[in-house]
């Protein structure tokens, strides 16, 4: 006998079932978003592609490397120094900020990545709308 709980099953297979609606439509929001996103790309596979495609990867992997070779891993300064060097990044802002204030560019950076959110989540609402 259930005496304490009144009517359990059917009330948590409905909840077990909104929640799964919920998540499908999540999956399906998101799908969509980067169907729509890689929508008309062509992806030919010659020497520029392969180069670029080369680019970034050496770029993301010397991101990574700046950050696994710091203090708190027991890489001395020099190495941290010479790493540090090697970041696209940390290049680029060090020569910018020494002509452009460096809050600027904080600045230009937050509002680039809000206007990018604020593009995610109206081609999320278009997407869910079907317009």
């Amino acid at each position: 006998e259930n005496k304490g709980v009144k009517g359990g099953g059917r009330d948590s297979g409905r909840a077990s079932r909104m929640l799964a609606r919920r998540i499908e439509a999540i999956k399906d929001t998101l799908f969509g978003i980067f169907f729509v996103m890689t929508e008309g790309t062509v992806w030919d596979n010659n020497a520029a592609m392969r180069r670029k495609f080369f680019v970034i990867m050496a770029i993301d992997y010397l991101q990574v490397q700046r950050i696994l070779t710091a203090n708190r891993y027991g890489w001395t300064e020099a190495t941290i120094n010479v790493v540090k060097n090697t970041d696209v990044v940390y290049l680029c802002t060090s020569l910018t900020s020494q002509i452009i204030p460096r809050y600027s560019l904080f600045i230009v950076a937050s509002a680039l990545v809000l206007g990018t959110l604020a593009d995610t989540f109206y081609a999320a609402h278009l997407f869910k709308t079907g317009s």
